[in-house]
């Protein structure tokens, strides 16, 4: 038997068999083919899959013998890792640079064979930074204002390459004497020392802006890890189910993995930029890993309520990391403000204060719908056998209705909705059997939710790509909501009007909240038109970003309104619940949209050359730099510490 062994490295792993011979076949080979639907792995970039082959042979005898073949990995990369490999390419011209200034700063003014090898090093630096420029246009984190730096950079070295080569020939043909070849190659290597140097500057500049925002980047995948423990724990929380814990286990290690990536990164950072740029609070990340131990000694002991308090605590440490490197780019990209970021900023300052409104008014809706909740269970105490008996035929047809929809048919997202799908509707039998009425109507809700989603994708996965299997998969999610939305109309008949249950405070506490909610959405409408009208005043996609989200958290507002004019405060809790979490997703995904590079259009702020302080204010007199340059050929380092050495010597030219 042949079996394709596969798992993320130090996990669980689930083998797949792709051939598994009659007992008395024996042959010396076999060939075999298996379709393998990386949508199972969960692939995530970081994540690391291991896989190997492994034979069985029959033998009954003495037991079955098996062998493995070596060990593949597969592995998915970010654009954040690929783009770090091109700033590495950059480290790598830099130090050519600054290797060939050094040599033009101690070269023999009178040797005209040791100016050709100069030149001949430059025009290789030439080549790579050619390379370079071409590397940036397919990279998607790349600015568009790095790529003309460069190209402006190589076109530079490349006239000054060529204008030297041709004073070479001219005092080759003359033969003139010591003192005038020396005066002559004297001159030029002084203008061509000039302006190495502000070109070596220029790429130290943007070396560290994009380290910080390299740093962001990884902050970014960070946050999103920790938004699925949030969802992993609360699941485990419904469920208790082990294969969620594992998963858990898993997701932490993914963490701790990216904060020795910002440890890494940061402990390679110049350290004049991270004392004058980067705030120490953004860089606590030897805090947060012992934070993230803790969560993990926690749930070894099976205190998992504890695990998911401890990991809210961290949550919060790695968001004000977060939030403290936002700041330090802000600081490094310029003192003073550009009018398209102080527009940027205005609007993200106006779009966090919409959303923590927002928030509010959805808590406080929760609280008085968590009172009707209660209010709700004591009256259908007496009648709850009767709904149960009633609801229960609805849920079970919906149920076996999505059991016909064919995953084969269904998109990776799809299979993940419909899981979650499936749970709510677990959810919702549940709560009918501890006669939570009210949540069971609220579930059932999502769960509708869920299926209208399923269906929208299925829909737009035929016009995209046609398929016989999702024909039949759009058909069942088509018809099963009919029964999701018999369900919710059964639960809100069988359930009392909120206006009848709910106190004569809380009527008029959700019309007070009708009004805000109102206010609310008239704020967030003059935001949105003040975007609109301005054009693009900002960085790469930030304002269509911010556009499209405040109008999707709009609509979640207006029917919050309609609900809480009707005194439903079930589906005026939901609402307001999503615009809030609409409005927090608008404000990342604005962040996000702000650090990538603009594909058309005018530059960004983010676009614009950096130059560190200091850099140009003061010049170390020539003598002191062919000392150093001098040194630094020279000077190799003790074993083990080379790389320190040229780091010492980079950052005192600098």
């Amino acid at each position: 038997m042949i079996e394709l062994v596969y798992g993320e490295k130090g996990g669980r792993q689930t083998r797949q068999s792709l051939h598994a011979p009659p007992p008395d076949e024996i042959t010396d080979s076999i060939q075999s083919k298996l379709l393998w639907d990386l949508a199972e792995l969960n692939l995530r970039p970081g994540i690391e899959i291991e896989y190997y082959l492994e034979v069985t042979d029959n033998d009954n005898v003495l037991g079955p013998n098996s062998t493995k073949s070596r060990v593949y990995k597969l592995r998915l990369f970010s654009p954040r890792e690929r783009h770090e490999e091109l700033i590495g390419r950059q480290e790598e011209v830099a130090a050519h640079m600054l290797e060939l200034l050094a040599g033009r700063l101690t070269v023999d003014r009178t040797s005209v064979s040791l100016h050709r090898d100069i030149s001949r090093f430059a025009a290789e630096i030439v080549v790579e930074l050619g390379s370079l420029v071409a590397a940036f246009k397919n990279d998607e984190l790349s600015q568009k204002a790095l790529a003309t730096t460069f190209e402006k950079l190589r076109d530079r070295m490349n006239t000054r390459v060529t204008r030297e080569e041709q004073l070479l020939s001219e005092l080759e043909k003359l033969g003139m004497a010591e003192e005038l070849v020396a005066r002559r190659l004297g001159d030029s290597d002084t203008k061509i020392v000039g302006e190495l140097e502000d070109d070596i500057l220029t790429i130290g500049d943007w070396l560290h802006r994009q380290e910080i925002e390299n740093l962001l980047g990884i902050s970014d995948e960070v946050k999103a890890s920790q938004e699925r423990l949030d969802k992993l724990f609360e699941e485990y929380k419904r469920t208790g189910s082990s294969e969620l814990l594992k998963e858990i286990e898993r997701e932490l290690r993914v963490l701790e993995k990216k904060l020795e990536e910002m440890a890494s990164q940061s402990s390679s950072m110049p350290e004049d930029v991270l004392d004058r740029f980067v705030n120490s609070d953004a860089l606590q990340q030897e805090q947060e890993a012992n934070c993230l131990s803790k969560v993990k000694d926690l749930l070894a002991a099976g205190e998992v309520l504890a695990a998911q308090e401890q990991m809210k605590t961290c949550s919060q440490a790695l968001d004000e990391s977060a939030s403290a490197l936002e700041e330090s780019l802000r600081s490094l990209r310029n003192d003073k403000f550009s009018e398209e970021e102080k527009e940027f900023q205005e609007a993200m300052d106006q779009l966090a204060d919409l959303a923590q409104d927002q928030q509010d008014i959805a808590d406080k809706t929760d609280q008085i719908y968590e009172r009707y909740a209660e209010s709700v269970s004591e009256l259908m105490r007496e009648k709850a056998e009767e709904v149960q008996k009633s609801t229960r035929i609805t849920l079970e047809k919906l149920k076996k209705k999505l059991q016909e929809i064919p995953r084969s048919g269904l998109s990776s997202f799809s299979k993940e909705e419909l899981e979650i799908l499936q749970q709510r509707l677990k959810d919702t039998e549940a709560m009918l059997k501890r006669n939570e009425f009210a949540e069971a109507l609220s579930m059932a809700r999502y769960a509708k939710r869920s299926l209208r989603t399923i269906r929208d994708e299925l829909q737009f996965t035929l016009d995209e790509d046609w398929s016989r299997d999702a024909v039949v998969a759009e058909k069942h999610a088509r018809e099963a909501l009919p029964l999701a939305r018999k369900l919710i109309d059964e639960l809100k008949e069988a359930t009392p009007p909120p206006s009848k249950i709910m106190s004569k405070d809380d009527s008029r506490q959700l019309e007070r909240l009708k009004r805000q909610q109102q206010s609310l959405r008239s704020r967030s409408k003059k935001l949105e038109k003040r975007i609109s009208e301005k054009g693009k005043p900002m960085p790469g996609k930030a304002g269509q970003a911010m556009r499209e989200g405040l109008k999707d958290a709009m609509k979640h507002m207006q029917r919050a309104e309609k609900q809480m004019r009707s005194r439903d405060p079930g589906g005026a809790r939901q609402e307001a619940r999503d615009a809030a979490q609409k409005l927090g997703e608008t404000r990342k995904a604005a962040q996000g949209a702000a650090r990538k590079r603009q594909k058309q259009g005018r530059a960004s702020w983010r676009d614009e050359p950096i130059r560190i302080p200091g850099a140009e204010d003061y010049k170390a007199p020539e003598e002191f730099r062919e000392e150093i340059l001098e040194a630094m050929k020279k000077d190799k380092g003790p074993a083990g510490f080379s790389e320190q050495v040229k780091r010492y010597y980079k950052e005192i030219m600098q």
